[in-house]
């Protein structure tokens, strides 16, 4: 209440005023009041949120409150309306999400990797959250053998149905498409190691498992021991590489591993026919595959030669004839092979395999010796490295040039495409200054450059339709095919041809192939190949993280892994970092080329292959004739012959069974040729390549031999009869720990080949370009002029361009240069070879003998080395071409009297040539005879041939008096002649045609153990411990010391002095004088200080970190009970 204008207060239990002298007084009670008059007047200040009993609250603080009550009941309705608009985005992107949840339950890592993920500021799904979605491809690998039941079960798991950990069955509609296998092999850590599923060893290769009685542990070691010995005694392989095959739908989406299995790669090729066999028949039996899904068309794989001879049986059976679904689209195709496979199987070659050989192949590229021969003009490393420096838009320096022309890494993709770009690009050069032989060589290059083009753009030019890719390869194909013809395997090998020739034919077939399924499928050229299985093996390494070798187990868990991953690159490639080795080129948008990136018309319904064909051979036969590459008939009239196409473009037997050395291969090394694998045609039964092999059969024995055990197997193994027990993993590691060596390096060239190839290695010289001129020094492609024989009774003056220069010092490594100085040319002490080839030339008409004029005529000698004529087509391969001769044999002053000149009436269109005077020829004719006749060192330093087979040769004009040719016979040369075709066994004169039959003879005699009584220095010899190989005797140290280590204990002393090479005999063989030791001793012959004992060739070939166990094993307490475990194993 107010009194007097001033607030009063009085309390409940006020009992009234009392009355003074003073005047009213507050009684009792109220007089109290004054305390809590001060805390209402405290509390009414504060703020409403520090009171808690409402009742207490003010007026002021209840308005404000009542203020922010409806502050928050807005906020709240905004957050409705948020997670109203959160809920309809989450239920639009729902799909989006249970990818993503998939995504993340198979690749996230481990249970900490997922818990840090979960809570960090991206919030991504918890570990429950995905585990329903965690999807495990279990993969059966093939570990004794191939074998029909893991086979199946694979398809089964990765075609079939897919059953979530939540029990959810997701039912993939199938796609009925065209599908191709795909073979390969990646390298292993040669290790055994225990697969719990089964109870089994795996590791040993499936080609020699069999020797073995049985792969599984048991109860005891008693398997294990046996395995042991096996391995030691070299019956049983630990494999080094692990074969993979994977079929690929050719629809774009889903390829996955059907069968893993380790191998020595010493098998025959019958098992390559049995292992692709049943893999297609698993594929047709399965209720997943063929019925499902469609059928198998296509074999792909790399150049391995017995897959190769496989592939040819299990995909030439066959011809297509009327009736065949195929015969109306390739009836008019000439030139295509149309042999086939059971419903039409055709075999792949691996479009970057074939790159990559390209690139090694040492026939192409050319060293020491061998080179590229295209138009019948060599080019090697040292002439094409001119060509590439004069590249404009290219900014080289020797070191890239280089490692271009000479890889370090064979398997390096980029690279080769990089190379073969390069050489498209050289017709780009300014010519003008070009002479003669340049002018040749740029044709040629030219040439080779159109089909490398032609072969590239289906792979790189994402703009290309599939009538454009398909015409592009036929081009290709017949380019190679006109290249092939003219210079055989001095261009390439057989069987780079013949894979070569296989993928063009495949990629043609593919698309009548795909119009009998479904027309509007789209033929996709990027999938044709094992290119899948170079992905998945990128991916399993990079799943390796620091330690990429992996075992057979620990590979089959990475590639369901792989797989996984595969789905979500699939729908977003740019998240995958691609592979350096296996990008097309150095640019983003052609790295790993993908089904997605091809946006043009693919369908199989769109291309019209008798018109792309005809277009196809029409452009070949215009690029062939612009670049005068003379053929001896049209493609047209060439494969009208019997058994004549572009897969056996010389008729008869194909190149893809040739028994030579695969050169294109030569970044593989490998003890083996074709010539062990070679097979008849004619004498195969294509309608039965497994005889015997039923697979009801082998179903049946399998699961008789490998019944499903009851209960799991027991994760230890007895020791001894006391009982002690092991874990089989413990044990497999010490008891095969004694037979191979653990360390494995993580550098693949050294992992897989075990040596470094190329880089370094590449013979050549740099030398300092500025001190070089034309008149101090003789360089590459410079004319000379030289004596040859070219009858074997003749010798003729030769001019010829020079293609690579050799300095050979004596006891060193030869090496190329690119230039020489004069005035060392003709020194008695001369260390340089010439190489070149020699010029066609012809009388000009109007010559007189006072002013004969001579003229190349553009072609080359091609010179034969065969004793009789040949029936066949005549074919010029590279020793054909080349000369080689001694540098002091050589007049290089041809070079600064030859004349070029541009208009001359001569056939052939040149468009420059070489003019050479009649005097300056017989100068050089006088100066190179004189300078054999002197030095009789030289009498055996020119080459012989047979006869001629191509251009004009010897130069002779018998009207005017002209012949630069002279008998042999009566000079001094021919005493040496006869002295170089001596045998130095039997001392017998023997022809150069009849050397290696001769000499044939005399090895036969001494393996069957036959009295060679003509024999006066047979340095052959067999060796007597227990291998009984037949060896040089100059062989023997190498062969006791590799193959018998303790032979200084097995080897007869009598035997010693039969294989023992003297120092005076080193020394007359030009050993030099440092290196000339005699071996062995006369006294008890020690190991010599060269050579390394078994024990330190085994710890050399260690790490440091692994000898240093090996000391800390030596050093242990014998009583020391942590290593009990393994004194009780072994």
């Amino acid at each position: 209440m107010i009194v007097s204008g001033r607030p009063k207060a009085r309390s409940p239990q006020c009992a009234g005023g009392i009355v003074t002298l003073q005047g009213i007084q507050p009684c009792a009670k109220c007089s109290q009041l004054t305390l809590d008059v001060k805390i209402i007047r405290e509390r009414a200040t504060r703020s409403f949120e520090h009171i808690r009993n409402h009742d207490d609250l003010s007026s002021d603080q209840l308005r404000a409150k009542v203020t922010v009550v409806k502050d928050k009941v807005n906020a709240l309705k905004l957050k409705i309306l948020d997670l109203e608009d959160s809920l309809r985005r989450a239920q639009a992107r729902l799909s989006e999400w249970r990818e993503l949840f998939h995504f993340i339950g198979q690749n996230s890592g481990g249970g900490g990797a997922t818990y840090t993920i979960n809570h960090s500021i991206f919030a991504l799904p918890s570990r429950n959250t995905i585990q329903p979605y965690r999807r495990l491809f279990n993969l059966a690998p093939c570990i004794s053998g191939t074998r029909f039941t893991e086979i199946s079960r694979n398809i089964t798991t990765l075609f079939g149905p897919r059953t979530r950990n939540d029990g959810e069955v997701e039912l993939l509609p199938p796609v009925k498409c065209g599908h191709t296998l795909s073979l390969d092999e990646v390298a292993a850590d040669r290790r055994i190691e225990w697969m719990q599923e089964t109870d089994e060893m795996g590791g040993f290769c499936l080609e020699h498992v069999s020797e073995l009685e049985t792969v599984k542990i048991g109860d005891d070691l008693q398997t294990v021991e046996a395995a042991v010995a096996a391995v030691k005694e070299g019956k049983v392989h630990v494999a080094h590489e692990i074969c993979v095959a994977a079929i690929l739908h050719l629809y774009g989406t889903d390829y996955g591993a059907k069968y893993m299995g380790p191998t020595c790669k010493k098998g025959p090729w019958q098992d390559q026919v049995r292992l692709i066999e049943v893999i297609i028949e698993a594929w047709k039996r399965s209720p997943d595959g063929e019925a499902k899904h469609g059928k198998m068309l296509s074999v792909s794989t790399d150049g391995d030669h017995k897959r190769r001879l496989a592939l040819f049986l299990l995909c030439m059976g066959f011809e297509i004839v009327p009736g065949n679904p195929l015969w109306t689209y390739v009836c008019n195709l000439p030139g295509l092979n149309l042999r086939v496979g059971k419903d039409n199987l055709t075999n792949d070659g691996d479009p970057k395999h074939i790159f990559k050989r390209k690139h090694t192949n040492k026939s192409e590229l050319g060293d020491a010796g061998t080179d590229l021969i295209a138009q019948s003009v060599i080019i090697n490393r040292d002439l094409l490295l001119g060509r590439l420096e004069r590249l404009p838009d290219q900014d080289w320096s020797e070191t890239s040039i280089h490692s271009l022309l000479h890889p370090s890494d064979g398997q390096n993709f980029s690279n080769a495409i990089k190379l073969m770009l390069c050489i498209v690009e050289i017709a780009k050069l300014d010519k003008e200054d070009f002479d003669p032989g340049e002018m040749a060589e740029f044709e040629a290059l030219c040439l080779l450059g159109e089909a490398y083009d032609a072969l590239l753009q289906p792979f790189i030019n994402v703009e290309l339709t599939l009538s454009e890719q398909i015409q592009s390869l036929v081009t290709a194909s017949h380019l190679f095919c006109a290249l092939y013809l003219q210079n055989t395997t001095s261009f390439m090998s057989n069987q780079l041809y013949a894979d070569m020739q296989s993928m063009f034919k495949n990629a043609v077939l593919m698309v009548p192939k795909t119009r009998v399924i479904n027309r509007q499928l789209k033929v996709y050229i990027c999938l044709l190949g094992d290119d899948v299985l170079e992905t998945l093996f990128g991916r399993c390494r990079m799943l390796g993280g620091h330690s990429p070798n992996c075992s057979v187990g620990i590979l089959r868990d990475r590639i369901s892994s792989a797989m996984n991953l595969d789905n979500i690159y699939e729908r977003h490639p740019e998240l995958e970092r691609q592979p350096r080795r296996l990008s097309m080129l150095r640019k983003r948008h052609v790295d790993h080329l993908r089904p997605p990136h091809f946006k043009r018309e693919l369908r199989a319904d769109s291309c019209d292959l008798e018109k792309c064909w005809a277009a196809a051979v029409k452009t070949a036969e215009t690029i062939l004739a612009k670049h005068n590459l003379r053929m001896t008939m049209t493609f047209a009239e060439r494969f009208k012959r019997k058994d004549t196409d572009l897969s056996r473009p010389l008729g008869g037997k194909y190149p893809a069974i040739s028994g030579g050395v695969d050169r294109s291969m030569s970044y593989i090394s490998s003890d083996e040729s074709d010539a062990e694998n070679l097979i008849d045609p004619d004498t195969v039964n294509f309608l039965n390549l497994v005889a015997g092999v039923d697979i009801d059969a082998m179903v049946a024995s399998e699961s008789i031999s490998s019944p499903s055990p009851s209960t799991p197997p027991s994760l230890f193994a007895k020791v001894d009869t006391a009982g002690n027990l092991v874990h089989k993993v413990s044990a497999l590691r010490e008891l095969f720990d004694m037979t191979a060596d653990g360390h494995v390096s993580h550098d693949r060239l050294q992992r897989v080949r075990g040596y470094t190839i190329g880089g370094k290695s590449w013979p050549r010289e740099i030398q300092q370009t500025h001190s070089i001129s034309d008149a101090t020094h003789f360089q590459l492609g410079n004319l000379f002029t030289t004596l040859l024989s070219h009858n074997n009774t003749h010798l003729g003056l030769a001019v010829a361009r020079c293609t690579l220069i050799k300095n050979t010092p004596s006891g060193a490594k030869p090496t190329s240069v690119a230039a020489i100085p004069r005035a060392e040319m003709h020194l008695p002490t001369s260390i340089y070879t010439i190489s070149g080839q020699v010029l066609s030339l012809s009388l000009l008409a109007g010559s007189h003998p006072d002013n004969a004029t001579w003229a190349w005529d553009g072609q080359f000698i091609s010179l034969s080395l065969k004793k009789r004529k040949s029936t066949g087509e005549e074919v010029t391969r590279r020793e054909n071409l080349q000369v080689i001769v001694s540098g002091r044999l050589v007049d290089f002053n041809i070079q600064d009297q030859a004349q070029d000149i541009s208009t001359i009436d001569l056939p052939g269109g040149l468009e420059k040539t070489w003019r050479f005077h009649n005097a300056d020829l017989t100068s050089s004719w006088n100066f190179v005879w004189t300078t054999l006749l002197n030095d009789t060192t030289l009498h055996d330093k020119f080459p012989i041939f047979t006869g001629v087979s191509q251009g004009s040769f010897p130069y002779q004009a018998e009207p005017l008096g002209i012949n630069y040719a002279a008998p042999i016979a009566g000079t001094t040369i021919a005493d040496s002649i006869a002295k170089r075709q001596t045998c130095r066994i039997c001392g017998k004169a023997i022809k150069d045609p009849d050397r290696q039959q001769h000499v044939g003879q005399h090895i036969i005699k001494t393996m069957y153990n036959v009295e060679d009584t003509s024999a006066k220095n047979m340095v052959l010899k067999s060796c007597p411990c227990d291998c009984k190989e037949i060896h040089w005797k100059y062989n023997f140290r190498q062969h006791l010391e590799e193959r018998h280590p303790d032979w200084q204990k097995l080897v007869p002393k009598t035997f010693l002095p039969e294989i023992q090479i003297s120092r005076e005999e080193l020394l007359e063989l030009k050993i030099p004088t440092q290196a000339a030791i005699g071996w062995p001793p006369p006294a008890v012959p020690p190991a010599s200080p060269l050579t390394l004992t078994s024990r330190n060739q085994s710890e050399t070939s260690r790490s440091p970190s692994r000898r240093r166990r090996d000391v800390d094993k030596e050093n242990r307490d014998p009583n020391d009970d942590r290593h009990a475990k393994k004194r009780r194993i072994n």
